[in-house]
């Protein structure tokens, strides 16, 4: 399972999603102090986080079926590229008070990782296809012949 280089991809791009949860969003700045806004705060950054957090997970872990490795892994970009793109509409449209962290562009990175995995899982799937159709078909005498 850890010998393949999807799996990795897969694994950093759930921890990133994980490491969110953890992280402050952004930094109100005031006259009478500071207050942190943290990403669960916001319930649609939540579920988003969520989803792609499932999604990655379970694709770590269904290696042995590559068709729905590689759709929980296209799922999982798509949903790391909305998350981003609702970050990036707070961006855009907040106040000079707020201070970003870095966090912001987690799924953005996720997302590339996502769709590096699923390349490698593509990859992964034609090699082992091409070996299966290279060694050929056993005749009923035990004699193998190319297809």
């Amino acid at each position: 399972m850890w010998r393949r280089i999807h799996t990795l991809y897969l694994a950093l791009a759930a921890l990133l999603i994980a490491a969110m949860f953890f992280m402050k969003f952004a930094t109100v700045v005031a006259p009478d102090g500071e207050e942190d806004i943290m990403y669960y705060e916001m319930i649609p950054t939540a579920l988003l986080m969520l989803s792609a957090l499932c999604a990655n997970g379970v694709a770590v872990f269904t290696y042995k079926n590559r068709l729905l490795q590689m759709r929980l892994a296209s799922t999982a970009a798509l949903v790391c590229l909305a998350l981003q793109i609702y970050l990036a509409y707070h961006f855009f449209r907040a106040d000079d008070q707020l201070v970003f962290s870095i966090s912001m562009a987690f799924p953005l990175v996720a997302s590339i990782l996502d769709f590096l995995a699923f390349r490698a899982i593509i990859t992964d799937d034609i090699a082992v296809f091409t070996a299966i159709r290279t060694r050929g078909k056993k005749k009923e005498d035990g004699e193998i012949t190319n297809p």
